[in-house]
């Protein structure tokens, strides 16, 4: 099974092909203006690279947020297209816990891992995860949230990942005393490799998602000053997107 994977919820984007569980090839690139213009790019050239074609893609795994709104659009918009032209399977996955999966290979003996994404206004999008045997747990709903909201010491270890933990590291050590620690460069930004394998695992253990009902996860609401009342988009917490 070859897999597809996309990132676009940061101004990161990334894309993956993965066959079964092996990385065949990735590319990330720094796009801080928009996806748009670079993303339908950045798949044809990756799998030129590799002597493939899209009609060999058989499962396209997107990453659904929380990040940026646009970026998000982008990313499950092209993911729906292809998925509907291909008729090939079609998942999506949650960004804070492709995070907390990167960071998982290299937590030691920490107990917790916790992915921060910066979702500016001086917030950021959190989820605490508890590291069980090979597995990670969800241990609390993914929210976005002034830094303190997040910084109540744990009984235990906590490994902080994302370019949001490295904004705020200063006052995160401030915070746990040495009772925290965090990831390298290569994990501030989700990763299209582990978008796969999370897709892998989600197709597995749910199926395919439905292409119209596929939704990204805001959490926070768009900025709609600009719109009218007709025009809110929906996000994961408050029902399918208008059509």
């Amino acid at each position: 099974m070859l897999i597809l994977a996309i990132e676009t919820a940061t101004p990161w984007q990334s894309v993956a092909l993965v066959d079964q569980t092996s990385l065949r090839g990735e590319i990330n690139l720094a796009t801080p203006s928009s996806h748009s213009a670079s993303l339908m790019k950045t798949i044809d050239y990756l799998l030129q690279s590799l002597s493939l074609t899209i009609n060999n893609v058989d499962l396209i795994a997107v990453s659904l947020g929380p990040g940026s709104f646009t970026g998000l659009r982008i990313g499950i918009a092209t993911a729906k297209s292809l998925a509907y032209s291909l008729s090939c399977s079609l998942v999506g996955v949650p960004t804070l816990k492709a995070l907390a999966v990167s960071a998982r290979q290299i937590a030691r003996d920490q107990d917790y891992i916790l992915p921060l994404i910066d979702a500016r206004r001086n917030e950021v999008y959190g989820c605490l995860y508890q590291l069980q045997a090979e597995n990670i747990v969800q241990v609390e709903s993914e929210k976005v949230a002034a830094l303190d909201e997040f910084l109540a010491p744990k009984e235990g270890k906590v490994l902080f990942c994302g370019a949001g933990a490295r904004l705020y590291r200063p006052r995160i050590e401030e915070i746990y005393r040495g009772t925290c620690s965090f990831t390298d460069s290569l994990t501030a930004f989700p990763r299209a490799w582990f978008v796969a394998q999370l897709g892998a695992e989600i197709l597995q253990a749910e199926g395919s998602a439905d292409i119209i009902s596929l939704i990204p996860i805001y959490i926070r609401r768009p900025d709609i000053r600009k719109s009218g009342p007709s025009q809110v988009p929906q996000s994961k917490d408050s029902g399918p997107c208008s059509r």
